[in-house]
């Protein structure tokens, strides 16, 4: 979870990788939702970025990829 929150804060700032604000949010959501309180802390900083409705996009990413991580990826 912390390199789903790192790798999350590498697409924020754009380093290594294309800034990408949206996939920003995603990897820190899936991070935080794993329980990684420092990503619950970031979720909010990475959301100034987006409109609602990336917000609610990515979240309903992170919400799916979560699903599948329970249930195993099939």
């Amino acid at each position: 979870m912390h390199a789903q929150h790192n790798l999350g804060v590498l697409y924020h700032r754009g380093k290594g990788v294309d800034h990408d604000p949206v996939r920003a949010y995603f990897w820190v959501k899936v991070a935080a939702l794993q329980g990684d309180e420092v990503a619950g802390e970031t979720v909010a900083s990475v959301a100034e970025d987006l409109t609602a409705e990336q917000i609610q996009a990515a979240d309903a990413q992170a919400d799916a990829w979560m699903k599948k991580a329970r249930n195993g990826v099939r």
